[in-house]
């Protein structure tokens, strides 16, 4: 009977390394939460995951990739989500990714294995990376690589729903993803949301800005206004916004479930780290007009469209109270 035991334990500790499901808890804090999933060969991404990467999972049924803020503090993005999938009770079934987007002078950005941008405005823009052996990465084409290494088979083989969320500095780089990004690498029989919360600005497609009456009126742009520059417009894009022609992207981003999640106490037009650069001012005094006011742009020129917009009413900008506010887990959690 031992023999036999000892034979049953070995068949158990092979299928586990083999991938199979596990019972392990989910990780909700701490450096232990911290993983890799590998971009490019010898290249990775830093990211913060809920539940153990590498692993098989069949009750993953939700993945949730978070983009943190300017402040690039992803452990603390990690918690705030992981804690709103426990409070709904998605736990079992979510996976939380945060990738960590470094710049230069961060930890872990000596050498050339774990990816990393000169600048912090780089990878909000999608811009490239340092220069790695192979050349830069793309921020936006390093998310179509993490999202296509998490959405293999035989990692999540039950996967049915993918939510792209970010706020403030994260939220402009899900809506310009949103806009330029290609088909979905898991497939279009697996639905993606994008939650585009509290950013300070967002890519126009033409001229047309609000005119803080009732409607839009076409902005002259200058040299000192580079009203429609990328990435508040289309001009001088990035080769990842590029790659191929506007109207293509436009009529793609029309069709995808967006929600644009907004504070209604995220108005002051003072703010700490709201973009008062001219091309940003001239979509509106504060972030909160500004999304309102890109909403009603998709609205009357670029209708019928997935888009819709979601308040949440006494919060300023706390990524913390917008993500795990009832309004914020809904369109998260959700379907």
């Amino acid at each position: 009977m031992r023999a036999i035991a000892i034979i049953l334990f070995m068949l158990g500790a092979l299928s586990l390394g083999c991938g199979a499901s596990y019972a392990a808890e989910p990780c909700r804090r701490g450096d232990g939460c911290r993983g890799e999933i590998p971009v490019r060969p010898g290249l990775v991404m830093p990211v913060y995951a809920l539940w153990p990467l590498h692993r098989t999972k069949p009750e993953i049924t939700r993945l949730v990739i978070v983009i943190h803020g300017s402040t690039r503090k992803a452990g603390r993005y990690f918690r705030r989500m992981a804690r709103a999938a426990r409070e709904v009770g998605e736990e079992d079934g979510s996976q939380v990714i945060v990738p960590h987007f470094r710049v230069r002078g961060d930890d872990a950005t000596d050498g050339d294995r774990v990816a990393f941008w000169d600048r912090n405005a780089d990878w909000k823009r999608g811009d490239e990376s340092a220069r790695f052996p192979g050349g830069g990465l793309g921020s936006f084409e390093a998310l179509d690589l993490m999202r296509r290494w998490l959405a293999r088979k035989r990692l999540y083989p039950n996967l049915a729903r993918v939510v792209i969320a970010g706020h403030s500095a994260g939220g402009q780089f899900v809506q310009r993803y949103a806009l330029g990004s290609p088909a979905a690498p898991e497939g279009a029989a697996i639905p993606v949301r994008y939650v585009i919360a509290n950013p300070s600005s967002y890519m126009y497609f033409d001229t047309r800005r609000p005119n803080g009456r009732e409607g839009f009126t076409s902005a002259r742009g200058s040299i000192r206004c580079p009203v429609n520059a990328y990435k508040y417009g289309p001009e001088g894009r990035n080769d990842y916004m590029a790659g191929e022609p506007l109207d293509a992207m436009v009529q793609r981003y029309r069709r995808r479930d967006v929600v644009y999640l907004l504070g209604e106490a995220d108005n002051d037009p003072s703010a700490r780290n709201l973009d008062r650069r001219c091309p940003a001012a001239a979509q509106g005094p504060h972030r909160l007009a500004r999304g309102k006011w890109f909403k009603a742009y998709m609205d009357r020129f670029f209708a019928p469209h997935g888009h819709r917009l979601v308040l949440v009413p006494g919060v300023a900008h706390s990524s913390n109270r917008m993500f795990r506010s009832p309004q914020g887990k809904a369109v998260v959690f959700s379907d």
